[in-house]
């Protein structure tokens, strides 16, 4: 730190360096780490687990759906609620229509959703435009401290049924399972370096706890090739 800049400077004008050592030793701070289930805007998660869920608990299919109402905060609709229209993969993880669509859908929202072959496919562009965003009261009032999302499907059957989540998958209030961890690795490290031999690490990073040196476990990392055209995943 600097009186002209450093890390704390930067991250905001009124920063509180007093936190980095407050309940030191008693308090650990990496319980309270969030993780990404899904390859989109963190802001849009809490939708997509209502969407997912709505359809775990009634049985339907996005062929079932005639149109989707989501209401989130009016920061949220500011920054992912716009008009979707197909471009490039990072429009798509952004748009909450898109990224609603493609999980009712593929029932996830991983890295192979976001493909450019994927974004371009007649089904979820279709369906991305009959989902409809609002600004919800309720949300708007828990917001920042909940990126909550409350999502209404509405039946080619005339059903109208409804979820809200408050705390996305993933968040310490509503944490993540092991299973869905890996889920989320295979997506991520298999698009980099193939299926196979992403099956192949996460087999020997979830015994590294048993191993005498972590030496040849970083060696087999080190020997590990990207895929060609392969790229950083969100």
């Amino acid at each position: 730190e600097a009186e002209d800049g450093g890390f704390l400077a930067a991250m905001s004008d009124a920063s509180r360096p007093g936190e980095i050592t407050r309940e030191l030793g008693t308090a650990w701070r990496t319980e309270a780490v969030c993780f990404k289930p899904y390859s989109c805007c963190g802001s849009n998660h809490a939708s997509v687990d209502a969407a997912i869920e709505l359809m775990a608990e009634h049985g339907f299919t996005a062929a079932d759906v005639e149109r989707v109402t989501v209401g989130i905060s009016r920061v949220v609709e500011r920054q992912t609620g716009f008009p979707y229209r197909q471009s490039t993969v990072l429009n798509a993880q952004m748009s909450i229509r898109y990224d609603v669509a493609v999980a009712l859908l593929d029932g996830t929202a991983l890295v192979e959703q976001f493909t450019p072959e994927r974004i371009a496919s007649a089904d979820v562009n279709d369906l991305a435009a009959r989902v409809d965003v609002e600004v919800d009261p309720d949300m708007d009032a828990v917001y920042p401290e909940r990126y909550a999302g409350i999502v209404t499907v509405h039946l080619k059957d005339g059903r109208a049924l409804r979820k809200r989540v408050d705390f996305s998958r993933g968040m310490p209030e509503n944490r993540i399972s092991s299973e869905g961890l890996q889920q989320k690795f295979l997506s991520l490290a298999g698009t980099a370096v193939g299926r196979e031999a992403a099956e192949a690490l996460l087999a020997r990073l979830l015994g590294i706890f048993d191993c005498a040196s972590i030496a040849q476990e970083a060696r087999a990392i080190g020997a590990l090739r990207l895929l060609d055209g392969a790229t950083a995943a969100a």
